[in-house]
């Protein structure tokens, strides 16, 4: 995501100073002598949406398995919400009626019914007067559950690693697009740091002379006009 981020980054400032080419000479030379390579971001693009992702469309087998997952979710929603209606009339659930134990949805059984619920025990409360159980209408979904989401996180990894490859041969482009976005983050510091300070351009000269006129210190400024105090220049 971060290499997606600079691609796009570094793009976006070739475009911007190819139109400004007149206004910022300078800036424009440097940002030109690096190569756009549209490859990166399609690449990634395709991988990753812009949270850090990976997209069910990478591939055709985490398109089916992530189908598979949502129906199994589905399936297990259903079945579970079956069981809390029928256990729930019968007065054999306490008021939280379920929650999660490793992981898994559970009954919130009355311990003095839970010899009467068909399920997997998974533990009770610290008073040991709530049993908490797993469906056995929802034992092999979980399972299954289990089983698909190791094959998403397998496949995941799988398309992860062929992107990491196939991104290597452009490492000498995205370093430079790296050091790019360092050189200008360094530059609108600066930029905007002068402005802060009200800065000048020195004029420089052959002489070996130092002439400061109406001069201050930026730190004694910076405090000043913080505290809305005026700071006396000085021509040295």
């Amino acid at each position: 995501v971060k290499i997606a981020d600079v691609s796009r980054a570094v793009i976006q400032l070739i475009g911007f100073f190819e139109k400004k080419k007149t206004t910022y000479p300078q800036l424009s030379k440097r940002i030109a002598k690096v190569r756009p390579v549209p490859e990166i971001l399609t690449a990634i693009d395709r991988v990753l949406d812009r949270g850090g992702k990976v997209k069910t469309s990478a591939s055709p087998k985490l398109e089916q398995i992530r189908n598979a997952i949502e129906k199994v979710h589905h399936d297990l929603n259903r079945a579970f919400n079956k069981a809390v209606s029928h256990l729930s009339a019968d007065g054999w659930l306490s008021e939280t009626q379920e929650s999660f134990v490793g992981g898994r949805r559970v009954l919130s059984v009355l311990s003095e019914y839970k010899r009467k619920v068909a399920g997997h025990v998974m533990g009770l409360s610290s008073t040991g007067k709530v049993t908490y159980i797993e469906p056995a209408a929802t034992i092999a979904l979980n399972n299954e559950l289990v089983i698909l989401e190791n094959e998403e996180l397998i496949e995941v990894n799988r398309i992860l690693l062929e992107l990491a490859n196939y991104l290597r041969q452009f490492y000498p482009e995205i370093e430079q697009y790296q050091e790019t976005i360092v050189s200008f983050d360094l530059l609108r510091a600066k930029a905007r740091y002068a402005f802060e300070i009200n800065g000048v351009l020195p004029e420089i000269s052959k002489s070996r002379e130092l002439y400061l006129v109406k001069a201050y210190h930026p730190i004694l400024f910076l405090k000043n006009k913080a505290r809305g105090l005026k700071t006396i220049p000085q021509t040295l």
